[in-house]
Order: structure tokens, then sequence, then C-alpha cells
């Protein structure tokens, strides 16, 4: 893997901003993360590593499960419905602990992080 020209991003610490739903629409609205949709070992789609971060560790509020998808607790019709629904979201709850990724994220140099 080359991680030659990888650049790292300040996106804030863990703590509970106090954000209303519309302020965390913003987050979300705005956030570079929220195209980063993954995978995870276990069978999970997530939108970001915040919200990974939330279903693996305690640092975080643990995501509703409508703020992601069990690929193998669904299947055919089912599991396009979950899809759905999932990339129609507004925003998760991990955008109330996260300072989000966008063009005015501050960059942390390499090394340093």
């Amino acid at each position: 893997m080359d991680l030659e020209g990888m650049k790292w991003f300040d996106i804030g610490g863990v703590k509970n901003r106090g954000r209303t739903p519309e302020k965390m629409k913003d987050v979300f609205t705005a956030c570079y993360m929220r195209e980063c949709v993954t995978l995870l070992k276990g069978g999970l789609i997530v939108y970001c590593s915040r919200e990974a971060a939330a279903l693996e560790t305690d640092l975080l509020p643990t995501p509703t499960e409508e703020e992601y998808v069990n690929v193998r607790k669904y299947s055919g019709v089912g599991l396009q419905e979950k899809l759905v629904k999932f990339y129609a979201r507004e925003y998760i709850t991990a955008c109330n602990f996260c300072d989000g990724l966008t063009p005015d994220s501050v960059e942390i140099p390499v090394a340093e992080q």
C-alpha cells in the first residue's frame, strides 16, 4: 500500500457537541466522509470512521439500527429497502461527536497525528 501523499485532518475530539438535528444535518451535508461508506468486517455498512468507532468502542453512543445496514441480516428486497433508507439519512448520531471533514478542516502534518 502506497501512503505517500496521504493527509490527516483534525475532525475534533469525541465530546458531545450538543447540536440540534438541523446542525447535525449541516455537518453531515458538508462532510466528505459521508461519501466514504464502508463495509466493516462484521457485515455492517457505515458512513464513516467515527460511526465505526461508535460501534466498536464505548467512546461514543452506539448508532441506532437505522444508521447502518447489517448485510448479514437482510437479503433481496429487504436489503434493498434498508439501503434506500440508509442513503436517505439526513445525519447520523456520530455527527454530534465530530467536526466533520470539510474544506475548512485543519490538516495535521505527517507524523504529528
